[in-house]
């Protein structure tokens, strides 16, 4: 359970009764004991937290990412993915809702065309789905809303409370109705469950978002879930779609983020007494005009806010390459280190001597040996010396939009290079602590291989390597080749449904692992591998 519900035993039911009662009391909400707080007060104090939100927000340009699944209604009456499209860019909110798109045009994908066909009244907007991360803005007041308080209710760590939500008769479409969460400490909304009303002009999706605490006081958007149910339109084949929205980078992409000082002091040189101490050698200036090539190129990514922070993933990742390395006698100058990329779709590459993986690849994988198999393709590589272009050095070709970044780098490898990649990651596999479950990888792949032609836009690789391509395996092909037929029944699922393994905090990219209960399936349709499933975050309290 990701909250507590009016169930369970009697004394938890008991307990918690009390503790909302209290939520009326002077003591929690500041107030003097024996106060009590009114509807009409409470609601004045959310709707002016969500008015000063909307200020907030206007200091950053977080980025936003929409991942969309397309459903079809398949041959045994059960929705199946069938397409899919993506699209990625920054949020503005200075002047309403805007979004600034880091791919060129209209967003693309397999089903998309075929879902447009099907509703003739809808446009997939990035705009659309970005205004689920922000409610109504300014106009979220009492005056243009009704509101019923429903109940108390804890989401994780945080107490809150329920209201559900509509507009006043005569409202213009496009206001929320739902319901909303409110936190009882400062009256921020921390989630917020509904659509927008419509009539003729547009189509809105139903929503289910979330922020996440950042700071004192600092409640931000974070994550939203989109879901449309299947449905007929003049008789034709039924068709919904899901998704979802994240945001993230709050504080790398905070604009006019300057480095303050006072005074700066610069140091007498010291004389050498051997001029070998500060003299590079033709070897060595070739080593450090790559190093200024790679970290250019990482800071320039991290500062329009597509690489995580170091943290706990980064650990284990570190841990699986020097696994490979030291049970095949690799020794790499400078060492080896690992970072997250933050975006979903499913690709990996290397800067320097730093792997990168994505979010979304690491989230979809099984286990460790799956994890060894992305990490070696691009640890052979580095073996083999295959080398970045160094024109990133010069700091002048770093000087770009943030939304050109997607076209500004490219760390993708040529054919004949991928192809020594995989054959070199195969063997250091075969001499690794994991050659004896290769099985799972390679099952990991097929099932990927399988899904790969209904969802295009999750395989294509953005700046780096694809892990599919085309619905072929571009990944070490001979482990799929070779991989035991797939189960559907089996205990552990070839593959992982996205968002499974990292929690990102979308303040500081920093990522860490989830950790949940393992719970038995209770039918295959609950494998759901390479699929968006709801988003259902325990919210905590930045300490």
């Amino acid at each position: 359970m990701w909250f507590f519900r009016w169930q369970g035993s009697r004394s938890r039911s008991a307990l918690l009764l009390c503790g909302l009662l209290g939520l009326l009391c002077a003591e929690i909400w500041g107030q003097p004991i024996g106060q009590t707080l009114s509807l009409e007060e409470a609601v004045r104090r959310f709707t002016a937290s969500e008015s000063a939100l909307v200020q907030e927000m206007s200091k950053y340009r977080p980025v936003l990412e929409t991942y969309v699944q397309f459903l079809r209604e398949g041959p045994d009456g059960r929705e199946q993915v069938n397409g899919d499209a993506y699209f990625i860019g920054n949020l503005d909110v200075k002047s309403g809702v805007n979004f600034e798109a880091f791919l060129a045009g209209k967003p693309q994908g397999k089903g998309l065309g075929e879902f447009l066909r099907r509703f003739s009244r809808v446009r997939l907007l990035p705009r659309g789905f970005a205004q689920m991360a922000v409610l109504d803005g300014q106009s979220f007041t009492p005056a243009n809303y009704d509101f019923e308080y429903v109940r108390g209710e804890f989401l994780g760590e945080v107490r809150c409370l329920v209201f559900d939500v509509k507009p006043k008769a005569g409202q213009p479409e496009g206001r929320f109705v739902g319901r909303i969460w409110v936190e009882d400490r400062d009256f921020h909304i921390v989630r917020f469950s509904g659509t927008y009303t419509s009539e003729r002009k547009l189509k809105y999706f139903h929503f289910n978002s979330y922020r996440q605490h950042v700071g004192p006081g600092q409640w931000l958007p974070s994550m939203v879930f989109v879901q449309e149910s299947l449905s007929t339109e003049r008789g034709r084949t039924r068709t919904g779609l899901k998704g979802h929205v994240r945001l993230w980078g709050y504080a790398a992409t905070m604009p006019g983020k300057t480095s303050t000082f006072t005074t700066i002091e610069v140091e007498a040189p010291q004389p050498a007494t051997d001029r070998s101490e500060t003299e590079l050698s033709r070897a060595q200036a070739l080593r450090e005009w790559r190093r200024e090539a790679a970290d250019n190129a990482l800071a320039r990514m991290e500062k329009a806010g597509l690489l995580g922070q170091p943290g706990e993933i980064e650990k284990i990742l570190d841990t699986v390459v020097n696994n490979l390395l030291v049970t095949n006698n690799l020794a790499l100058d400078p060492p080896v280190s690992c970072r997250v990329l933050l975006t979903t779709p499913l690709e990996s590459f290397v800067v320097g001597n730093t792997i990168l993986l994505s979010r979304g690849l690491i989230d979809v994988l099984p286990n460790e040996a799956s994890l060894a198999a992305a990490v070696a393709r691009e640890l052979a590589s580095l073996a083999l010396d295959h080398r970045m272009e160094t024109i990133t050095a010069f700091n002048d070709v770093m000087m770009f939009d943030d939304a050109q970044i997607l076209k500004q780098l490219t760390f993708r490898r040529t054919p004949a290079e991928e192809a020594q990649a995989n054959e070199k990651a195969l063997e250091l596999l075969k001499n690794s602590p994991y050659k004896d479950q290769l099985g799972s990888a390679g099952q990991f792949l097929a099932a990927l291989a399988e899904r790969a032609r209904q969802l295009p836009s999750l395989t294509r690789a953005q700046i780096g390597n694809p892990v599919a391509e085309n619905a072929q395996v571009t990944l070490i092909p001979a482990l799929a080749a070779t991989a035991p037929s797939l189960n559907g029944d089996a205990a552990q699922p070839p593959a992982l449904p996205l968002a499974s393994r990292l929690r990102l905090d979308p303040w500081d990219n920093s990522t860490e692992l989830l950790r949940t209960q393992t719970v038995a399936r209770l039918s295959p349709s609950e494998a759901m591998y390479f699929e968006v499933t709801p988003l259902l975050p325990a919210l905590k309290r930045v300490r």
